[in-house]
């Protein structure tokens, strides 16, 4: 029984790591443009997210954001907040290499809370 929630827990760990979406200009996520690209890149559509095994697709899936006026986040799934939040207070978007920064501090901050959590087993 075990060995079967660690199976699904590693499951639910890269199905999160592999969800996208496509984000307009104000920091809100466009369920439509989403679900047609995840449907365009053999992706599966749930949670308003692009979830399933797009891995290697993940150009296609930001250029079709990109064709609809959008952006991806696979990337960096918490820079569309930034950006917002950045427009609010009257400063300009990230820069590429302010996502790329901003994007791995981010995942390392992730890294060590996953971490943290102690193996049931």
């Amino acid at each position: 029984m075990k060995f079967y929630s660690a199976i699904f827990a590693i499951i639910a760990l890269f199905s999160a790591a592999e969800a996208c979406k496509c984000w307009n200009s104000y920091g809100r996520a466009v369920s439509e443009y989403t679900h047609a690209c995840c449907t365009y890149t053999g992706g599966f559509f749930s949670d308003h997210n692009c979830d399933g095994d797009i891995f290697d697709k993940l150009d296609v899936f930001r250029t079709c954001c990109e064709n609809l006026g959008t952006e991806s986040d696979c990337d960096c799934p918490d820079c569309p907040e930034e950006d917002a939040r950045r427009k609010a207070i009257g400063l300009a978007p990230m820069t590429d290499a302010e996502r790329h920064e901003f994007a791995v501090k981010k995942s390392e901050g992730k890294t060590e809370k996953q971490r943290s959590v102690p193996f049931i087993g």
